[in-house]
């Protein structure tokens, strides 16, 4: 009874995995081929996007969401999940940096939340540590601080 308990959790628990290519991956190119967005992206992040809701006490966190990536290009947010089938991950929402008239970061456990106000959209999203385009891990405060200072440079500009 023990060993079937653990092989269901083990099989639970990798099916909540994403298996899609990443920098550096054969195939990762082709999978991002309709995204040009994530073809400019300088980080790359597993994520949980938590869309019209500002995530902060506990019980936001009920709503709808949808695990997949998160793509943090220069001038926009694109937010895609992978589609096994097609083998190339499909866009389910960007947000353009320039549109942002705020944003908040809160820690939560390993992953850093991020709270975005744009003109006409609340947005969440949980992420975790990333990956930059050379496949080197990087921290959630280190794409805290590109986030940070693109959106500076996109309200001077």
């Amino acid at each position: 009874m023990k060993k079937l308990f653990l092989l269901i959790f083990f099989g639970a628990l990798t099916a909540c995995t994403i298996n899609a290519p990443l920098p550096g991956d054969e195939n990762y190119s082709k999978s991002i081929a309709n995204l040009p967005a994530a073809n400019k992206a300088v980080y790359i992040s597993d994520a949980t996007w938590y869309p019209n809701i500002l995530l902060g006490s506990f019980f936001s966190f009920e709503g709808t969401r949808t695990g997949g990536r998160l793509f943090f290009a220069p001038d926009k947010l694109v937010f895609a999940i992978y589609d096994d089938v097609g083998r190339k991950y499909v866009g389910a929402h960007e947000i353009q940096i320039s549109e942002i008239e705020w944003l908040e970061f809160k820690p939560h456990g390993l992953a850093t939340i991020i709270n975005i106000k744009t003109n006409n959209s609340l947005q969440a999203f949980a992420y975790f540590r990333g990956d930059d385009m050379q496949r080197n891990t990087v921290d959630t405060n280190v794409i805290k601080e590109y986030l940070i200072s693109r959106h500076a440079a996109e309200r001077k500009g």
